[in-house]
């Protein structure tokens, strides 16, 4: 049975944590449910949930720049959950956006229907070889080839897409013909809540947001989602995500991952001793030529 030890925390640090786990870029400034998810999983204090309603509610920055929720418009249609992470994926590109000192003004995003799990990369041109660089870089050769593709693009322009990325495998048969242009609903979701998080930190000049862009998609992969319950990165690589703050306040955690490692060890030992006690020693005599 899994075990979680909470870190509790002194009133002199609270407010440190707090700063950390809502203002920091790697946490996004997002909202009081998960500010208050990302804090209990971790650590404690008496009265942990009222300390962060109201340090999130009377947050300057969230209060100035975030834009008021809009209400879903329209009727649900059910979609059809994937088998695996990122066997459907939603890409949309955004800009084009103030041109950075990189001389970036563009930003691909890239999520998993799955697990909600978001890729971002910023780049300079929107032309169909950056984005199938992309898309070869960060999605297929890190996470595998997607079997579906959505993306709010032409025909002419994902055939261009296709054509791109099967050079770049060196490949004339990679993507199936599931990937098709129509609305992307999801990936447009997380559009907003990008926007939101890079306003609370670009330059005046807003000229920096490429160098923020990693920042913030860390803190949503990082943060629970209210569709499946759990943060992105738990569900890609099956464990809570370490914070920098973890790391100056340490703190223990049994669970299924610990005992998978330990695992792992024991049985590379055991594979070892295997070898070895079949390994026959060799004896060369003195007269004895070695080829």
């Amino acid at each position: 049975m899994r075990q979680r030890w909470l870190l509790v925390v002194s009133k002199q640090l609270r407010r440190d944590v707090l700063k950390s786990l809502h203002d920091a870029p790697t946490s996004g400034h997002l909202g009081f449910a998960k500010t208050y998810d990302r804090i209990r999983r971790k650590y404690c204090w008496p009265g942990l949930y009222g300390s962060v309603r109201r340090y999130v509610s009377h947050c300057r920055e969230c209060q100035r720049r975030k834009s008021p929720p809009l209400l879903p418009s329209g009727q649900l249609h059910p979609i059809k959950s994937p088998d695996m992470p990122f066997n459907k994926i939603g890409v949309d590109l955004l800009g084009h956006f103030p041109i950075t000192r990189n001389g970036n003004r563009w930003i691909i995003v890239c999520t998993d229907y799955l697990t909600i799990f978001t890729v971002t990369k910023a780049l300079a041109t929107a032309e169909a070889t950056a984005i199938a660089k992309f898309l070869v870089e960060e999605i297929i050769l890190k996470h595998s080839a997607p079997r579906e593709m959505i993306i709010d693009r032409g025909r002419s322009f994902l055939s261009n897409l296709v054509k791109d990325i099967n050079q770049l495998c060196q490949t004339s048969h990679l993507l199936p013909t599931a990937y098709q242009p129509q609305m992307n609903g999801l990936t447009e979701r997380f559009n907003k809540t990008l926007a939101d998080m890079l306003s609370m930190y670009v330059d005046v000049e807003q000229r920096n947001w490429d160098t923020i862009l990693p920042f913030v998609t860390f803190a949503y992969n990082s943060a629970k989602q209210d569709i499946t319950g759990f943060s992105p990165f738990f569900l890609v690589h099956g464990r809570d995500i370490e914070t920098p703050l973890d790391v100056i306040l340490p703190h223990h955690t049994e669970n299924h991952a610990d005992n998978y490692v330990q695992q792992l060890g024991l049985r590379k030992l055991g594979s070892l001793r295997n070898y070895t006690s079949y390994k026959i020693p060799l004896i060369f005599r003195k007269t004895q030529r070695l080829l």
